[in-house]
């Protein structure tokens, strides 16, 4: 129980603020002392009800090497409870106080001589994105570029810092509130900290922006769940409920539709096997919707079909980008409407493949013309 509260404390807390020292001190420090001082005053006490609410919603993964603490509190059948301070570590038990002290110091002078290097890299890097910052400060940004300054605002200061300046950062900003994305990830990380703005931002994107309906409400009530407002709890997975048997409803009535499998101009099947392959080993729609989308070999009914046939879960993902163009494309109810969230890791492979598509495309016809100029010619003499 232990384990799991001043671990969770201390990937949640501890070590971004340890990380974030190298954007401001020159010199490599070690973490080692610092860390069991924090964990010997038992810090994580301070937090230990909802830490402990957090662990216990980890389930356990097919890649994790334990189980989770509410598996392994199912099979021995005990209930959670607060753990108690840590008094002694392993070394101490084992070594000795002296003996402890010095391997601690070993591990200290290991530990800086191993990430001096990287340190000094980060130095650097908090030094660039300083100036940056001031550099831009006063000039008008579009989102993008507003984006950039938040997110190096969070890298160097932390995202509490952005939370607590929230406002100030949005009038500094003002572009800001058109990133949906980035206004969301604000909204969550409140949510998790148990600030009560997370819950207006949350609606309010949830109000004005349906495809962040599931995910939305599914944070405002794990956000109930941690910090003990069960009436609140029950009322939004009510909601969360309904919405998810209203895009079931439309998941079946999409299933309906009838879809030819014909191909526009390409007869190379390899296209859609590619399309299976990348929705079989990697369970990534969005590759595969955007690639059939992106080569025209698949009509784009048939690109929907294959995105809703593959994926158990198409209508709980945020639609993103593509949504405006297949609203105005197609004729299907919104909520039949899946998307894309963060698909930007693959576009430079998406624009490759439709760049091989059109070479493909633009060479056919040269041979075709030539073919026909030959037989022109052959016909002439």
């Amino acid at each position: 129980m232990r384990i799991g509260v001043a671990g969770r404390w201390l990937g949640e807390k501890f070590w971004p603020v340890f990380n974030r020292k190298a954007y401001d001190e020159k010199d490599c420090s070690s973490p080692v002392q610092p860390m069991i001082h924090s964990l010997k005053n038992a810090e994580y006490l301070n937090e230990v009800n909802v830490l402990l609410k957090k662990e216990k919603m980890v389930e356990t993964d097919y890649h994790d090497t334990h189980p989770s603490l509410s598996d392994r509190l199912n099979v021995l059948k005990e209930d959670a409870y607060v753990p108690g301070k840590i008094e002694n570590t392993a070394a101490e038990i084992f070594l000795g106080e002296q003996l402890a002290e010095k391997y601690l110091h070993l591990l200290d002078k290991d530990w800086v001589a191993h990430n001096q290097s990287i340190w000094r890299e980060r130095y650097e890097e908090g030094q660039r994105m300083q100036v940056l910052l001031e550099e831009n400060q006063d000039k008008e940004l579009d989102m993008d570029k507003a984006t950039e300054q938040a997110n190096m605002l969070i890298e160097l200061h932390g995202i509490e810092y952005v939370t607590e300046h929230f406002d100030d950062i949005l009038a500094t900003y003002p572009s800001l509130k058109e990133n949906t994305d980035w206004l969301f990830r604000v909204g969550t990380i409140m949510l998790d900290n148990g600030d009560e703005k997370g819950i207006e931002i949350i609606n309010q994107i949830i109000d004005n922006h349906w495809n962040y309906k599931f995910n939305g409400l599914y944070e405002l009530m794990r956000y109930y769940h941690l910090f003990g407002d069960q009436e609140q709890e029950k009322e939004t997975k009510e909601r969360l409920e309904s919405w998810e048997k209203q895009l079931e409803k439309s998941n079946a009535e999409l299933n309906s539709i009838h879809v030819d499998m014909e191909y526009d101009e390409v007869k190379d099947v390899s296209i859609l096997d590619d399309v299976k392959n990348r929705l079989s080993e990697r369970n990534e729609v969005e590759r595969a919707y955007l690639f059939a989308r992106t080569s025209k070999a698949i009509p784009d009914r048939t690109a929907l079909y294959l995105l809703i046939e593959f994926n158990d879960y198409a209508f709980k993902r945020d639609m993103r980008k593509i949504r405006d163009n297949m609203y105005e494309e197609w004729s299907f109810p919104q909520e039949l409407y899946v998307g894309i969230i963060n698909f930007e890791s693959v576009f430079e492979e998406l624009a490759d493949r439709n760049q091989q598509f059109h070479i493909y495309q633009r060479e056919k016809k040269k041979k075709e013309k030539k073919k026909k100029n030959q037989e022109e010619l052959k016909q002439a003499e």
